[in-house]
């Protein structure tokens, strides 16, 4: 894509909330990859544990991860 843009941008994944127990879906993160520092940066603002949507905030697009402790 050739799309700008500057600021942050909103990011909503969905996830399958049935395989996960309700201590796991308090301790979701939402990642993103840095390619500059090769390293995950963690980008969560908040999850929506009824709806299985966990929200974030980026200053850039690139890959993004969803993860829990087990």
């Amino acid at each position: 894509t050739t799309a700008e843009f500057s600021g942050t941008i909103d990011i909503a994944i969905r996830y399958e909330g049935d395989a996960l127990t309700a201590a796991q879906e308090r301790t979701l993160r939402l990642w993103y990859y840095e390619d500059a520092t090769n390293r995950w940066i963690d980008v969560t603002a908040y999850a929506d544990t009824v709806n299985n949507v966990i929200y974030g905030v980026s200053h850039d697009l690139s890959f993004f991860a969803v993860t829990t402790t087990p």
